[in-house]
């Protein structure tokens, strides 16, 4: 099945923390990681991400700390109250699947379709914002 969308990546220089921060939580990424990553419609959007590390240790560590940071978040959306929650993100969670082999570690996902609409729409506060004035238009070279 043909990919929507598809890139290949590589950790080829030392990160300042050996890893990737986000949000409070790290990501550890060891050194010659590389990632493979693509979208694909197949009546739901479906991402997977595969990231081949340098040992079977690296992929080992990079799966159990993606496996913890997508426990926390099921745990919260599914506990917290409805007002605190998002439906999309729930569902985008409890769709997560990691997996690891040898040295890679494999994570897939089906993207809901409206949450991809928030991410790419601008909210409204940023829509009425004041649109910067037209520059004047010169036709001839102003007066000395």
């Amino acid at each position: 099945m043909l990919s929507v969308a598809w890139g290949i990546g590589k950790i080829s220089v030392p990160l300042k923390s050996d890893g990737i921060s986000l949000m409070g939580f790290h990501f550890p990424v060891a050194l010659n990681t590389t990632f493979i990553g693509s979208l694909r419609w197949g009546g739901a959007l479906r991402l997977r991400i595969e990231e081949i590390a340098p040992t079977e240790l690296a992929a080992t560590v990079s799966s159990d700390a993606l496996n913890t940071i997508v426990a926390i978040g099921r745990a919260a959306e599914n506990n917290l109250p409805s007002a605190m929650t998002n439906a999309d993100i729930r569902d985008l969670l409890n769709s997560t699947n990691i997996e690891h082999k040898n040295d890679r570690a494999v994570v897939t996902a089906t993207l809901p379709v409206a949450l991809l609409q928030k991410l790419v729409t601008a909210p409204n506060s940023l829509r009425s914002l004041p649109q910067p004035a037209p520059l004047p238009n010169r036709t001839t070279p102003p007066a000395q």
